[in-house]
């Protein structure tokens, strides 16, 4: 049998793509994205490599992919393994500041100045 992969904001292309047994879903499939934007995320992709995280996304698809689209490619999870990716990334304070990247995500969809007193907790395994 065929082993379907999750749909990835990096390697999902705007159809379904497959090698050997394996099948990704592509990202027509997120409900009411428009195929603009869907090609304004894969030309970005091409052109300037895979997105780092979130924010890098948000960043650089702004202006070109809209804002409900990019919360939808969230919610159905296509950033899921680029978590994973960030999560396994040494989190000290010297590598990423937190509260800024908060600021950025929260300014990047809108929110402005409405999220600066959120603390963010990284609990950190022994």
């Amino acid at each position: 049998g065929c082993r379907i992969l999750p749909m990835d904001i990096n390697d999902s292309r705007v159809k379904y793509t497959g090698r050997d047994r394996l099948i990704r879903p592509g990202l027509m499939h997120v409900r009411s994205i428009s195929s603009a934007s869907l090609q304004a995320i894969d030309v970005e992709r091409v052109q300037a490599g895979p997105f780092l995280d979130l924010v890098d996304f948000t960043e650089r698809s702004a202006g070109r992919v809209h804002k409900a689209h990019m919360e939808r490619l969230i919610l159905v999870g296509t950033f899921s393994l680029v978590a994973e990716q960030v999560r396994a990334v040494d989190w000290s304070p010297n590598v990423v500041d937190l509260e800024l990247a908060s600021k950025r995500l929260a300014a990047s969809f809108g929110h402005g100045d409405e999220y600066a007193d959120v603390n963010v907790n990284v609990g950190v395994a022994a």
